[in-house]
């Protein structure tokens, strides 16, 4: 949960979710679905399921016990060099070292060395030195916390407080005055526009269409009220209408208070509620909420499409977009 969220957003679902899965084994036999709805709201939804596919892998192949070497670690779901490293030192006490971007900087202003994260040629150099270092701790774990917990609190990005550090002695960085220029700053990627239309469509007893998005997509998983997106220009009222019809037919829907499309291209009884905008890492998302009504529908057959009620609704797994799109719905009930 840690990796890419603030420690003060994690505090409340991490005691959720230790709660409801106090052991691997009740995490790997649990189905992804609720997995998913309580990470709900954490993005990154990709590290919910690597974590479940984990727990499984876990359970059948090393009988439920964590293991605890590099090599078996690096086989789990989602482990990379850096998880595998922190694991195997801080609980296996192995002697192996970890990279991330506070050790990075940590390292490279102590020795004064130029160079990004990521630069190849600066993470080589890293990773090696970071070795070094845990060969010749006492006790590799804490060494690799601690170098984590000094570029977390003291030598931060900013402003670091090199008074306060017990290294500055041997900071050639602060001797210099260069830490604020090592390491050399990342130029941001630039945030790509994606445009979302989000449709309420609501039965006549008042429940809503809820889709779950497919495997491959931003969002992998989780569920929405039925979304079309584009890349290049807002959703028009016809692309709207012509997905909405192609969902319809697909779930079996019987009749609508209004036919989806109409001669022209046109829409009839499609409201626009409202608009707003949803940042992601890599992603500029401007959302537009439609609404619209019907009057009659069969019984739906699918796991990946189905009427809920609002409540219901909300205890799906929803990225945060999704969940203020359901806000309009309270809004306008």
């Amino acid at each position: 949960m840690l990796q890419q969220t603030q420690v003060s957003r994690v505090i409340d679902y991490f005691t959720r979710f230790i709660a409801r899965f106090p052991d691997v084994r009740s995490l790997a036999s649990a189905e992804e679905q609720e997995v998913l709805a309580l990470w709900s709201g954490l993005g990154y939804y990709r590290r919910a399921k690597n974590l479940h596919a984990a727990a499984r892998m876990i359970v059948s192949e090393f009988g439920g016990v964590f293991p605890q070497e590099t090599d078996d670690l690096r086989r789990l779901p989602g482990v990379g060099p850096y998880t595998a490293g922190a694991l195997a030192s801080m609980a296996g006490g192995r002697r192996v070292p970890l990279v991330d971007g506070n050790v990075v900087r940590v390292l490279l202003r102590i020795e004064g060395r130029e160079g990004t994260a990521s630069d190849r040629a600066t993470m080589q150099w890293t990773w090696q030195r970071a070795a070094e270092l845990v060969k010749a701790a006492e006790d590799p774990g804490v060494l690799n916390e601690g170098i984590m917990e000094l570029g977390a609190i003291i030598c931060t990005p900013d402003l670091p407080a090199c008074p306060e550090c017990p290294v500055r002695r041997q900071c050639v960085a602060a001797k210099t005055g260069r830490q604020r220029e090592i390491p050399s700053p990342k130029k941001a990627a630039p945030r790509r526009d994606l445009h979302c239309a989000a449709v309420l469509v609501r039965a006549a007893d008042g429940r809503l269409l809820m889709e779950r998005r497919d495997d491959t997509r931003m969002w992998a998983g989780m569920w929405q009220a039925l979304t079309v997106e584009r890349d290049d220009r807002s959703v028009s009222a016809a692309e709207i209408a012509d997905a909405l019809s192609d969902r319809l037919s697909r779930c079996s829907i019987a009749s609508t208070r209004t036919r989806a499309k109409q001669r022209g291209g046109t829409v009839s009884e499609l409201r626009q509620l409202g608009t707003f905008v949803h940042q992601t890492t890599h992603r500029h998302v401007l959302f537009e909420v439609w609404e619209c009504e019907m009057r009659r529908a069969k019984r739906i057959h699918s796991d990946d499409i189905g009427w809920r009620t609002l409540d219901e609704a909300l205890l799906l797994p929803l990225s945060n977009a999704q969940r203020r799109v359901l806000g309009y719905a309270h809004a306008n009930p």
